[in-house]
């Protein structure tokens, strides 16, 4: 592949897809609106994510 970029190469990383994933799926089934899903995102990063500094 000529262009192309790999995964971030941080330890949280698959911790974070997990989070957004939540939030998605939560945005898809109507259990959540997208600013709740953003919200849950960031809550739960700045909660449960180590040495991860997150912006708004």
């Amino acid at each position: 592949m000529e262009v192309g970029k790999g995964f971030p190469k941080h330890p949280e990383f698959s911790r974070y897809m997990d989070l957004v994933f939540q939030a998605v799926a939560g945005v898809e089934s109507g259990r959540m609106d997208p600013d709740t899903g953003v919200k849950f995102v960031l809550m739960q990063a700045r909660e449960g994510l180590k040495d991860v500094t997150v912006r708004q």
